[in-house]
């Protein structure tokens, strides 16, 4: 469908097989708006990208794979930073590949504030840092009631130690900052989560100090949510497993997890929010714990988190319709008066379906790492 007159262009940074930003686009076309993904990994091999700067504008323009965008002619009315992928490698004689990497990285990471002025942002590009931050994150909800778990980020062996004397053995969960996957030689993947860790279990010095990971205080659970926030909208849900999953209720498959709607208690609900503000974002998906003391506690916040798997697994959330009109509403659009639409309609269309299999075909994959945050 060709955008109507009053569109509004909406930006949004992605990858190949980003479900997320494809279902979303899709339905922005349908609803008349002009959604551009954009494929940061097929730069510069797939892709071309200039910032101009003079006394009178700033304008980008973009020409490659699949993308033509030029905002002197087609001004951007908001940014979905859904998932910023860094540029590709090049080939370069390999005394250049340091030098070339390194100057396409902080043209990528730099290039955004271009786009700051009159734009929407979801999230907002200086909130974007700081909320991928863990550190930042506990000290945001610290502040709001939420309970903090007792954390160490440390490489130092003897601190990991005490915090397992202090909280007693067994009862401390060791977690990467960010999930990790590893591929087996046979095949399949190792996916890296969070795991208990107890005296035995923890490694020894060398592989300790390599890294200054995150060690937290394991919460006994009553019940674990899931909690999607939208500007002031909330849509929270308390996660239910037919499976046993340990301390992480991702470790089973999506297929496997119930969730059901709940109404968050408003001193809850109003110290996520506080959260966010904090934070400086308009958009994050919560973990909160209710532990069998009663307490709620803050385990994190994904500044641009997974949602649609909790339509999946719970159609009346109505997770996809949601969020296009909470994009839309960012970019100041009206609302559209269309009726709601469903991810499964939309997954299941021909038109979803095509484009998925065009974007593998025409679009670079970031090989490893693949998000801007990840790569500087």
């Amino acid at each position: 469908m060709k955008p109507r007159q009053g569109a509004k262009t909406i930006l949004i940074p992605t990858q190949v097989e980003d479900v997320h930003a494809l279902a979303v686009s899709a339905v922005l076309s349908q609803w008349g708006h002009h959604p551009v993904r954009w494929f940061g990994a097929d730069y510069p091999n797939q892709q071309t990208v200039t910032v101009a700067i003079d006394a009178d504008s700033v304008s980008v323009r973009t020409a490659g794979t699949a993308i033509d965008l030029d905002t002197r002619a087609t001004p951007v009315d908001a940014v979905w930073f859904r998932r910023p992928c860094a540029p590709s490698l090049v080939d370069v004689h390999p005394d250049d590949q340091d030098f070339v990497g390194r100057e396409n990285l902080k043209f990528f990471s730099s290039m955004w504030w271009s786009l700051d002025e009159g734009t929407a942002w979801i999230n907002p590009y200086a909130a974007y840092r700081r909320a991928n931050s863990k550190v930042a994150q506990l000290m945001a909800a610290r502040k709001t009631g939420l309970k903090v778990p007792r954390t160490l980020f440390t490489n130092r062996r003897e601190d990991v130690l005490a915090l397992l004397d202090a909280c007693g053995d067994g009862n401390v969960v060791y977690k990467p900052h960010k999930i990790m996957e590893w591929q087996l030689d046979g095949g399949g993947l190792r996916i890296g989560r969070a795991v208990r860790i107890d005296r035995h279990r923890l490694p020894q010095e060398l592989s300790v100090r390599s890294t200054a990971s995150i060690y937290q205080e394991l919460v006994p659970v009553r019940a674990e949510y899931r909690v999607t926030i939208m500007g002031e909208h909330v849509v929270a849900a308390r996660i239910d497993s037919e499976l046993e999953y340990g301390i992480d209720w991702r470790n089973v498959p999506f297929d496997a997890v119930k969730i059901a709607p709940v109404q968050l208690p408003d001193r809850v609900r109003r110290a996520c929010l506080d959260v966010m503000a904090e934070l400086g974002i308009v958009f994050g998906c919560f973990d909160l714990i209710e532990s069998k003391a009663g307490d709620w506690c803050f385990i994190e916040v994904n500044e641009m988190g997974q949602f649609l798997w909790k339509e999946v697994a719970n159609p009346e959330l109505a997770m996809l319709d949601t969020f296009a009109r909470f994009l839309l509403a960012r970019a100041g659009a009206p609302m559209p008066d269309a009726r709601p639409v469903a991810f499964s309609e939309v997954a299941s269309s021909p038109d979803y379906l095509g484009q998925l299999t065009r974007d593998r075909e025409l679009h670079a994959r970031r090989a490893g790492v693949v998000s801007l945050y990840d790569s500087f």
